[in-house]
Parts: C-alpha cells; sequence; structure tokens
C-alpha cells in the first residue's frame, strides 16, 4: 500500500489546490499509475487518445528500462563502453567487445545496448567514446 499526503492549499504551484487536506492511496503500483493517467487527461495535459497506446509501449519499454536501471544502481556501471572497469576505453575494451561478439548471458558486460548480443552498434559505442569515461 502506498500513499501521498497534499495539504490544502499547499501542493499545487501554479494555483491554489487541493481545496481540502487529500490522501491518496494506491494498493498497487499499476493503481498509481492508472490515477497519474488519468489526472493528465482530465488536467487537458494529454488526450485521452494517447493514453492506452502509452500504457502499451510502457509494458514493453518499462521492463528494458528497470533491467539497463539495475546495472547503474548495482554499480555494474557507469561508463558503458568501459568493459574492463579501468576508467579508461581503450584497445583493452574494444578486444573484450570483440571476445564477446554474438548472443551472449545476462549479465552481459560488452553489450551496452541490453539487446543480449554483442555486435557491431557495441563496437561502435567504443570507438565513440575513445578515451576517458565522462
Amino acid at each position: 500500500m502506498g500513499e501521498f499526503f497534499c495539504a490544502q492549499n499547499d501542493f499545487l504551484v501554479f494555483e491554489d489546490g487541493p481545496s481540502v487536506n487529500v490522501t491518496l492511496q494506491w494498493a498497487t503500483y499499476r493503481d498509481a499509475s492508472d490515477q497519474c493517467s488519468l489526472s493528465r487527461i482530465w488536467g487537458g495535459i494529454h488526450p485521452g487518445a494517447d493514453d492506452l497506446p502509452g500504457r502499451q509501449m510502457g509494458l514493453i519499454i518499462g521492463p528494458d528500462a528497470y533491467k539497463h536501471a539495475g546495472k547503474y544502481f548495482s554499480g555494474r556501471i557507469s561508463c558503458p563502453a568501459d568493459t574492463n572497469g579501468d576508467r579508461v576505453i581503450n584497445v583493452e575494451d574494444l578486444l573484450l567487445v570483440l571476445a564477446g561478439w554474438g548472443p551472449c548471458p545476462d549479465p552481459c558486460d560488452g553489450d551496452m545496448n541490453d539487446v543480449e548480443v554483442i555486435d557491431v552498434e557495441d563496437l561502435l559505442n567504443v570507438l565513440a567514446v575513445w578515451g576517458m569515461c565522462p
């Protein structure tokens, strides 16, 4: 169960509101997401015709984004092209990408675009950021 408290006339930046104290509650993340989507339609921020297609895209994109973000939060990568972790993009990284060429298991350190294949795109990513990690 999640909840969010909005104090009377103290929450909205662009106008007064809400007119009374409100505590929003959701049983699941999906419930919160549904309420967020509907509020954006009712508030005139998004047309209703975009809501369902956007949710369908989220079902596809969301798990991939979560998986990719997990690599950063776990500390596995802060510079994806640095396949050996020495904070420098050089020949060693290039050789590791070439050595892992093709389909790979998860985790796959040379797979910078999270498609579970090390391919030309990954090779070009290494070459594009050659030198020091940002």
